[in-house]
């Protein structure tokens, strides 16, 4: 029996959108989603903080099983250049539960 990992990668918006098309044409992937995050810069130099900043990100959360993992990430990594400074970050879970979905092949 495998078992089950979400990969979560945090990126700029719009940056979600390819992703997802390449991991469900070249990868054959469709157990993902995103989601839109806002996350808030605060300045506390002051006597009251203030918001100096508010910085939206996209947030692609794919499902994958243990034995396609490593090509996954690999992929995700490089395809949404994360090793480059300021790009975006990847992260890494084991999933409790999981239930893969697939998309039936169509006749032509």
């Amino acid at each position: 029996m495998s078992g089950w990992h979400v990969i979560r990668c945090v990126v700029g918006v719009g940056e979600a959108g390819p992703l997802l098309d390449k991991l469900a044409r070249d990868k054959g992937l469709w157990s993902f989603y995103v989601q839109k995050s806002r996350h808030a810069v605060a300045d506390y130099s002051r006597r009251r903080p203030r918001i100096v900043e508010s910085i939206e990100s996209d947030e692609v959360v794919v499902l994958v099983s243990d034995e396609r993992l490593d090509e996954i990430f690999a992929f995700c990594r490089d395809e949404l250049r994360i090793t480059d400074p300021g790009r975006g970050t990847i992260y890494v879970s084991r999933a409790a539960k999981a239930v893969e979905i697939g998309v039936p092949a169509q006749e032509m």
